[in-house]
């Protein structure tokens, strides 16, 4: 315990793998905008717990708050309420790339933080046909400088955020979208998802993509996977899984049958990652991103540790 001003700043002494990269476990996380992060320390500066501040030693993390119910929380920014070895896969098919990954990447959680539902709703809206690391970090922290919380956002109109943030279609977009968002909002916390559903399907520019993220990572739920370009790459990539890939998921369609009761859901991606992999599948979706960023696009084929599972590699 120590004073940091007229505060009285707690911690708490987490045991990790030491494997554990800050960066990584954040750098796929639509929580990113709301934290800074160096390879070995992540502070959260926006949102529920602001100030919470995360360090690294090897083998241990120290997490510093002033409030003991933020030290307990750090656990959802650090993806620990996930843990991808509790799921297994039974078909052998699929078990020697994921047994691989998990033995690579079982360090590698989903970094969320349930109580910023409406700075996640954010992020996601506005990744949409656009770089992520390259823009909405930009502007979903210039939002928040600019107007002090995510809530008060709500207020401005149009004229305001070209003027403020940006005049991209994304942001625009966003002033109506979240106003959407905000008056179902008790709708979209609750526990029916098929209400959920129903309710975020009427935002303008909400669509399976954006729904399946909110999901994962508002809600927590482990029953939806994000399918984006660099899922369907990844799993491209293998002859156990490259026919997994075949027709994103259509909003008229998922607005009206639950996955597994649509008569298309054998010809759509999600169905079929969700067949194969289950609850593993929104994390797989996590570790594409990170593996892509890390090896595939540096053309580290001949270091990967996937190579002798890879189409693509130079072996």
């Amino acid at each position: 315990m120590r004073s940091s001003g007229l505060e009285i700043m707690v911690s708490k002494i987490l045991k990790v793998d030491p494997r554990l990269d800050l960066w990584l476990l954040l750098y796929p996380s639509f929580i990113l905008p709301l934290m800074d992060v160096e390879r070995d320390k992540a502070v959260k500066r926006w949102g529920f717990c602001g100030g919470l501040v995360v360090k690294k030693f090897g083998s241990r993390i120290e997490v510093e708050h002033n409030s003991r119910q933020c030290l307990d929380y750090a656990e959802y920014i650090l993806g620990f309420w996930y843990k991808p070895q509790s799921f297994t896969i039974t078909d052998r098919k699929y078990r020697e790339l994921v047994e691989t990954l998990l033995n690579e990447y079982c360090w590698l959680g989903i970094a969320t933080s349930p109580a910023d539902d409406i700075e996640i709703f954010i992020s996601i809206y506005l990744s949409q046909n656009t770089d992520f690391h390259r823009n909405v970090l930009r502007w979903v922290r210039s939002i928040l400088e600019h107007y002090g919380s995510a809530e008060n956002f709500v207020h401005r109109d149009i004229g305001d955020v070209a003027r403020d943030i940006g005049k991209s279609y994304q942001l625009l977009n966003l002033v109506e979208g979240l106003r959407m968002y905000m008056d179902c909002r008790e709708v979209a916390l609750g526990m029916d998802d098929d209400m959920v559903k129903k309710c975020l399907f009427r935002i303008k520019g909400v669509g399976p993509k954006v729904f399946n993220a909110y999901m994962v990572y508002a809600r927590r739920s482990l029953d939806y996977i994000p399918i984006d370009k660099n899922l369907k790459d990844f799993i491209k990539r293998f002859d156990a899984t490259s026919s997994l890939v075949a027709r994103d998921p259509i909003k008229s369609r998922c607005a009206k049958y639950r996955c597994g009761q649509c008569p298309q859901a054998t010809f759509c991606t999600h169905y079929r990652l969700y067949s194969v992999f289950g609850r593993l599948g929104a994390w797989l979706q996590t570790v594409a991103y990170v593996h892509n960023k890390l090896v595939c696009r540096r053309g580290m084929c001949r270091e990967c540790f996937l190579k002798h599972l890879c189409n693509y590699s130079n072996r």
